[in-house]
């Protein structure tokens, strides 16, 4: 198993072990295999057709050792053995971490998740096992992830919430998956519109004491610690509505004596 399907490195232990004779066995000859490096011996001669070997019953591996091959006559004399080191690894790689590298998180947030503008950075895992390798996905936030392949360089993504894991497959086919990490992605640009002014009375002037109600429209929500800033003074905008993507705030303004005029 693994990257390799020629290194004998694998992940499983119940074997069917192929081999060649040079010849085929004859007067009575018997062939013996071992998985152990020679400390066990396990007649297979039922396991070959002509020079063909294909030994399954009794071949388990365990740890590191040898496959070997002897052929033993009706006299007991044995002939030169035939081996090949193998690895069986049964152990997935540690957990390792993925992290941004070649990013800015450019934003705010009280979630805790990364949101930035910054569309191009680099996925990595620092500490990944020696000789694994790593390959990324990525997948929009949702109930359910959908994981899609994606490369180690990130660009070109549209807006969104992205979590983003690694996948770190060892030699012999073993793997393990990275916690996933999140980033909102938000190129778009905050769009004001529709800003209305209107003071407490009825004439178009606002006196010491009058309330002065500011209504605009915003194309992406604030967050909940969002503040407008009036006359030098940061007020809370109070969401009035949500319709189509828009969203409707109103900042409510007391004018004081040391409000400035204009």
């Amino acid at each position: 198993t693994g990257r390799s399907d020629s290194d004998l490195i694998t992940s499983v232990a119940a074997q069917t072990i192929t081999a060649t004779l040079s010849a085929e066995l004859s007067g009575g000859e018997m062939l013996y295999g071992s998985v152990d490096g020679g400390t066990t011996w396990r007649l297979i001669t039922d396991a070959v057709d002509g020079t063909a070997i294909s030994w399954s019953h009794g071949a388990i591996l365990a740890n590191t050792s040898n496959i070997q091959f002897k052929i033993v006559d009706l006299a007991g004399n044995e002939g030169l053995v035939a081996s090949a080191a193998y690895q069986l690894d049964q152990t997935a790689p540690a957990v390792a971490t993925t992290v941004f590298a070649d990013f800015e998180d450019t934003g705010s947030t009280e979630s805790g998740t990364s949101i930035t503008n910054d569309t191009n950075f680099t996925l990595t895992a620092p500490d990944a096992e020696a000789g694994s390798v790593v390959t990324y996905q990525r997948a929009l936030d949702a109930e359910t992830l959908d994981w899609q392949e994606q490369g180690a360089a990130v660009s070109g993504l549209a807006d969104g919430h992205y979590h983003f894991r690694a996948t770190v497959t060892d030699t012999a086919g073993n793997y393990s998956i990275t916690e996933a990490i999140e980033v909102v992605l938000d190129t778009q640009v905050p769009l004001v519109s529709d800003i209305t002014i209107a003071s407490g009375d009825a004439d178009s002037s606002a006196k010491v004491g009058d309330t002065v109600e500011l209504l605009f429209s915003l194309n992406e929500p604030l967050p909940t610690n969002a503040v407008v800033v009036v006359a030098g003074s940061s007020l809370t905008p109070v969401l009035e509505s949500s319709d189509s993507g828009i969203d409707r705030y109103r900042v409510s303004y007391t004018v004081t004596a040391e409000s400035p005029e204009g």
